[in-house]
Order: structure tokens, then C-alpha cells, then sequence
């Protein structure tokens, strides 16, 4: 019989010696920029404001 398919394909038979990380970021000035555009169009959210007004409530997370 055959052998099934590998469950993880892309994944090693042994680790790495030194494991490599990948971390995504993303621009805090493009999320601002999206989120305060997304909010004009999407009702829940409440008015959004001037960007200025906008970026003060984003700066304290609210």
C-alpha cells in the first residue's frame, strides 16, 4: 500500500537548527488612513469625524 499524503506538505521531517520567524506589519499611518475610510461607509460605526478628530480617538484606542 501507499503511503498517505503528508498532513503538513511544507513542513520538514526534522525543525530547522534556527527556526526563522516572519512578522507582518503593517504602516500605522495606512491602517489610520483605511480604518477612518471604512468607518465613513460602514453605519455601525459611529461618525468618524474630521481625520483630525479621528486620529486623536485612534491614538487613544477608543
Amino acid at each position: 500500500l501507499a503511503s498517505p499524503p503528508p498532513l503538513f506538505p511544507h513542513s520538514h521531517p526534522r525543525p530547522p537548527p534556527h527556526p526563522q520567524v516572519i512578522y507582518t506589519v503593517r504602516n500605522p499611518k495606512d491602517v489610520l488612513v483605511s480604518l477612518y475610510h471604512f468607518s465613513r461607509i460602514f453605519r455601525p460605526y459611529r461618525d468618524p469625524g474630521s481625520v483630525e478628530q479621528f486620529l486623536q480617538r485612534f491614538l487613544r484606542g477608543d
